[in-house]
């Protein structure tokens, strides 16, 4: 999945719309406040990213110089694991590991040769995509996402996410967590928590819960390289990770989207389904919201400034 960002800081909170053009051989996600681009994604039919999905891998080269490794996840690229990727990370309790801003603590690494021998069998995680020739990078920290919580199978913590700043939310939010957390696992509570009842995290954790068992499963029948979750296509994952309080409306122009959007939100994100709706005008809908406008002017080498120049 590709994305294009554009970052304006503002003193309120905007009006906030989730626009979804998926007419063409490519899916193409348009996030708008007060009508200004800010962000933009394209996935292409056929051709997924891979970013989210979980393997079973086999180290098959140490490399002391760069203190990494090469796994075999089952793809044509190998893997990368840096060292810092493949020991248990450490992160502070208002950190939410799906916003930008987290920032992992420091700590002293040990070697790559004391983490990870030739041969070993690894469960590992993509976090980036492999471009050109570079494989794609891998964590052996594992994150499953929720709507309202991110499940970490390796780390007994729990995270506020510092996007929610009321002091009051977040101590209401961090007792429920602290009560419905699995003793022996850690979880993040994500900003769409914010607002949200026991109820909502109760089921949000089940569901993520049984993700987890489901692949660990998979994990002990199969040899490595074997592929054990694969993330969400592009519109789930989008109401699913962006769909919050803060979002007036999701549109979308294809029939069919709609429907799965629609089946999706009413099992994961009952409370905001109602916001999804359905686009069907002769003028298309980035056109009626000046999307393929702003995009040019994204790509485009001038920069426009916002009053002319």
């Amino acid at each position: 999945m590709e994305q294009q960002r554009c970052v304006e800081k503002r003193s309120s909170k905007p009006k906030k719309q989730i626009l979804i053009n998926a007419h063409t051989k490519e899916v193409r996600i348009a996030i708008l406040e007060d009508g200004q681009l800010v962000e933009f994604y394209v996935e292409r039919k056929g051709d997924r990213g891979i970013v989210g999905n979980i393997y079973k891998g086999r180290v098959i080269k140490i490399v002391p110089a760069v203190q990494a490794a090469f796994v075999d996840i089952g793809i044509s690229k190998k893997a990368f694991l840096y060292v810092r990727d493949a020991v248990t990370l450490e992160f502070e309790e208002e950190d939410d590991l799906f916003d930008e801003t987290t920032q992992t603590q420091e700590i002293e690494l040990p070697s790559i040769e004391e983490v990870l021998s030739e041969g070993q069998e690894v469960l590992v995680q993509v976090s980036k995509e492999p471009i050109g020739t570079k494989g794609p990078r891998i964590t052996t920290n594992i994150t499953i996402p929720g709507h309202y919580l991110v499940l970490l199978p390796t780390v007994n913590k729990i995270g506020i996410s510092r996007r929610i700043t009321d002091e009051s939310e977040r101590e209401r939010l961090k007792e429920i967590a602290e009560k419905i957390k699995p003793e022996e696992y850690g979880i993040i509570v994500r900003t769409a928590a914010e607002g949200a009842t026991e109820e909502d995290l109760n089921k949000d954790l089940d569901y993520i819960l049984k993700v987890w068992k489901g692949l660990t499963e998979k994990s002990e029948n199969r040899p490595p390289p074997s592929l054990l979750y694969q993330d969400l296509e592009i519109v789930p994952k989008t109401l699913r990770d962006l769909l919050t309080e803060d979002v007036s409306e999701v549109i979308i122009d294809s029939r069919a989207e709609f429907e799965r959007a629609i089946n999706f939100a009413k099992a994961f994100i009952p409370k905001l389904a109602g916001r999804i709706k359905y686009y069907n005008k002769d003028i298309s809908l980035f056109q009626r919201f000046e999307v393929e406008k702003a995009i040019e002017k994204a790509l485009s080498r001038k920069v426009y400034l916002p009053n002319g120049g």
